[in-house]
Formats: C-alpha cells, sequence, structure tokens
C-alpha cells in the first residue's frame, strides 16, 4: 500500500489553494492546518542549507484521539515556538539548528539524532533518570535541552543529585529561566520554530482510499483501528526516513508492513544529505520508499 505525504493545506490571498505552500505556510495561523481528525505527520524546520531554505524533518506523529490541527498546532508549534506567557513549555528534545548552516552540519546532527533515539527510545533496562544515562548524552553536540534538570547541572559541572519528579522535570522555558541557557541558543532555536515551523502530512481519510483496493484490505483486517494502522504506519514512516539519513527521535514500536512511503510531492523541499539510492546529483528522484517486513 503506498502512503502519500502532502503538504500544508495553505489557502493563498485569492482563496485559493497555494501553489507554493512551503514558502505561504505561516506556523502562526491555526486555518494552516488540516481540518482531518487523524492522520500522521513529519514535523521539523524550514531551515537554510548552504542558503537554500529547505525542510528539516525532526518528529514523525499519529493522531487517532485529536485532530491533526489541534495535535500539530497546539501539542507541537506552540510548545517550540518562544517563551511567552503560556507558550513554549514543551519537554520534547531540541537540537541546535541555529548553528546548522551546512549539509554537514547537518549530516552530524543527523547522526547523534539516530544515537538519541536509540538510548532513549530503544535500548532495554535503561534509567533515563539515572546519572549514566545522562552522562552519555552530555556527549552529544547538539543536543540543546533534555527535561531532566540533572543534565543541565552536569552539563555545567555540577554533582548529580537524586531528585523528585516536580524538582527533575523541567520545560524548555524553565531552561532557560533558570539560567541553564549559557550561550542561548535554546531561546535562538525556539524562535526558529516559531517562524519556520513545518510539517507534511497523510489523512486517515486519505489512507482509507487507498484500504478499498482489495490488495491492500487484508492490511485493515488484521489492523483493524485507525490507532493500529497508523501505528505501523508511523515506524515504516520513521524508517523510511531513516533510509535517507532523517533520522528522527519519535518512538514507533511494532512491525513494520509492506508499505511504500511516498514522498515526492515535497521531495523538492526535503533536505538531501546524499549517500542513499534516491540521489541524483544532489536532488531526490522518485522519491517513494519501499519498506518491508
Amino acid at each position: 500500500m503506498e502512503v502519500t505525504f502532502k503538504h500544508p493545506p495553505v489557502i493563498d490571498t485569492a482563496g485559493n489553494l497555494s501553489l507554493d505552500p512551503f514558502k505561504d505556510f505561516d506556523p502562526s495561523k491555526k486555518e494552516h492546518y488540516p481540518e482531518e481528525k487523524l492522520g500522521i505527520y513529519i514535523n521539523g524546520i524550514r531551515l537554510r542549507i548552504n542558503n537554500i531554505e529547505k525542510f528539516v524533518p525532526v518528529y514523525v506523529g499519529i493522531v487517532y484521539e485529536d485532530s491533526l490541527a489541534n495535535r500539530l498546532f497546539n501539542h507541537h508549534y506552540n510548545k517550540y515556538k518562544s517563551c511567552v506567557g503560556t507558550y513554549g513549555k514543551g519537554n520534547k528534545d531540541l537540537w541546535d539548528f541555529s548553528s546548522v548552516s551546512s549539509l554537514a552540519d547537518l549530516s552530524n546532527m543527523y547522526v547523534e539524532m539516530y544515537y538519541y533515539d536509540y538510548v532513549n527510545n530503544y535500548r532495554k533496562v535503561v534509567n533515563r533518570t539515572s546519572e549514566k544515562y545522562l552522562r552519555e548524552l552530555l556527549n552529544l553536540k547538539y543536543l540543546l535541552y533534555f527535561q531532566n534538570k540533572n543534565y543541565f547541572v552536569m552539563q555545567a559541572g555540577g554533582v548529580y543529585t537524586d531528585l523528585e519528579t516536580k524538582d527533575r522535570e523541567i520545560n524548555h522555558c524553565d531552561a532557560i529561566n533558570l539560567g541553564f541557557d549559557k550561550y542561548g541558543k535554546i531561546k535562538n532555536t525556539k524562535n526558529l520554530y516559531e517562524t519556520s515551523f513545518y510539517y507534511v502530512y497523510c489523512s486517515y481519510e486519505d489512507i482509507l482510499k487507498k484500504l478499498q483496493d482489495k490488495n491492500n484490505n487484508n492490511m485493515f483486517l488484521t489492523y483493524n483501528t485507525p490507532k493500529l494502522l497508523l501505528e505501523r504506519i508511523e515506524l515504516s514512516t520513521k524508517n523510511a526516513l531513516n533510509c535517507i539519513g532523517l533520522n528522527t527521535t519519535s518512538k514507533a514500536e511494532g512491525e513494520c508492513l509492506d508499505l511504500d512511503i511516498n514522498l515526492t510531492a515535497l521531495q523538492n523541499e526535503l533536505v538531501n544529505l546524499g549517500a542513499h539510492a534516491y540521489n541524483v546529483k544532489g536532488t531526490y528522484d522518485n522519491l517513494i520508499i519501499k519498506i518491508r517486513k
């Protein structure tokens, strides 16, 4: 089955669907987010790489008990953006995008993100509040934020202490307000998110249309709820991005399905690190990534 990702539904000043949503998308406008209730998305940031703005994926997620608009706008954008009032208080990992300007920088960051994803989401029997675990994270040059207060204390040369949850877990704005953002990189990265947040998505309605094909129907018989099916697509999408070196840091488990992840609609805007089979002289060619069990 093919899962096809598309750009945000941006309406231009004439009331028509924008022909250049990557340029015209304004993350602060709620109407630039999809009305569909269920689906899968890839979010990240529009970043200037070698002087050309590209979409840099960071996170793959699904929506099955919410709406795509609420999940993307409130749960992601409003928590990634700058700390003003009640906004900006996210607790997801932050990476030093404000210091990235070249493909080499970004490639190094994605290597670190792959390692972080492994130790944070998949390595068995790990205490993510332990001193040993936090010392591993301190080796990651591009990681700016982890929600444990000890991470920042140890980063500044302080001593690990056993903290209660309420004292240990801090959000992005806490890290800034407590003086842990010594060089302003958390603030700068959140400023980037405020203006340059971006996403692509595939609605569950589009997936259901594909399931009407008799060749795909068995898939729905096995995974017969939106949640179960979207979880499988989430993992396959994450693995597809891994195939082209774009390592996202969200957890996705279970088994992959035989899926073709179609990213052709965004292949001109998607950052290309090269060193993969879809690269032709620095551009993507027919970016449909086949994921198999």
